[in-house]
């Protein structure tokens, strides 16, 4: 299955050559934006431990049956009680534990800002990510 994959992501890459790599000025002009952007906020590291916490229990039951075999009683386990509406949930949760600044006790995430958002708590860190908060 593993192969498969590989050569499909071969065959893609072969037949639809990313365009960035042709485009003369594009190396410089990446690397410049790249520098505006400045280094990662605080909020912004708060929001990608939450998003990769939500894509780890997401994905993980699937990987631990894919090493181990989906029959192994871990990953039968890890099936059970890593629900993706709970894996959801708990990352979301995290977003309004994980602290931006511990002595003035701003959290990544408070009420306020999450009657501001809209979308469910999948998006949460996607969005607090993105806009920097």
């Amino acid at each position: 299955m593993a192969v498969i994959f590989v050569v499909l992501c071969l065959v893609v890459i072969c037949l639809n050559r990313p365009e960035a790599g042709r485009l003369a000025d594009a190396h410089p002009y990446l690397i410049e934006q790249r520098r505006s952007l400045g280094k990662i906020s605080r909020a912004e590291g708060s929001s990608l431990i939450a998003f990769a916490a939500a894509i780890t229990g997401w994905v993980g039951p699937s990987v631990v049956g894919l090493v181990i075999g989906k029959d192994s009683s871990i990953t039968i386990a890890l099936s059970g009680r890593l629900d993706e509406g709970a894996v959801a949930l708990l990352a979301a949760v995290l977003l309004f534990l994980l602290p931006v600044n511990w002595q003035t006790r701003e959290l990544t995430m408070t009420w306020e800002r999450r009657q501001e958002s809209t979308g469910g708590p999948s998006c949460w860190s996607v969005r607090g990510s993105s806009s920097g908060i």
